[in-house]
């Protein structure tokens, strides 16, 4: 079976499943927490070697500041809890996007994280959070122009080599629950040949036999990358 060496993922659904359940808005984010840290044991096991997952986007700072403070303090309670997980298996800890609207406490504890699991070497489980897709295009663009560089030596390679995460491949599988066939600003430079897989299923309710589905179905794929 090919397994990806990249994925990401777009876990959709998280209020509306509360709704279905007579639940607080809360209590859906509360429960598609704990569903990503059962995905990425289910990633792990598989030994895939990146993990992105977009779990705070750059727009959503616009909702109600009871929600994004709900979010914020479930975000730190997720680094706290998985920080020796990440550890135990030997990946790097990285959060992705603008760290502008954070608390000074919510980057020195996002800073202590990647710092301890820094030297890891089995991959890396990336969270994007505040993150956007154009606005990390900007920032590539504006450090590019701020080193002066020639304008004839600007290529794929060099916008590149100043994204948030560089070093790792373009993603190889996008997985989007929620039933929404869109890709929302994520990640729009390194899905250009990711093979897309929406499922209906929202994200609280999403389990692991439709996971290794997804996997099986990439697997069978044939990707030529326009050739």
């Amino acid at each position: 079976m090919k397994i990806p060496q990249a994925i990401g993922l777009i876990p959709d659904g998280n209020r509306r499943w509360a709704k279905q359940q007579n639940l607080l808005a809360t209590q859906g984010h509360l429960k598609g927490y704990k569903n990503i840290e059962k995905f990425c044991d289910w990633c792990f096991d598989k030994k895939i070697k990146h993990i992105f997952i977009y779990v705070f986007s750059y727009e959503n700072w616009q909702r109600s500041a009871e929600e994004v403070g709900y979010l914020m303090k479930l975000f730190a309670r997720a680094i706290k809890n998985n920080i020796q997980q990440a550890n135990k298996r030997n990946y790097q800890f990285r959060f992705i996007g603008r760290r502008d609207k954070f608390s000074a406490k919510l980057i020195k504890l996002i800073e202590s994280a990647e710092q301890i699991t820094a030297k890891n070497l089995a991959g890396s489980l990336n969270i994007c959070v505040s993150y956007g897709g154009r606005q990390e295009i900007v920032d590539a663009v504006k450090k590019i122009v701020a080193k002066k560089i020639d304008n004839q030596k600007i290529n794929e390679d060099l916008i590149s080599q100043h994204l948030y995460v560089p070093e790792v491949p373009d993603l190889d599988l996008i997985i989007r629950t929620g039933n929404n066939p869109r890709l929302s600003n994520f990640m729009p430079w390194q899905s250009t040949y990711a093979e897309l897989f929406f499922s209906p299923t929202l994200w609280p309710a999403f389990s692991e036999q439709e996971f290794n589905e997804i996997i099986d179905k990439f697997s069978k794929r044939q990707r030529n990358f326009g050739k």
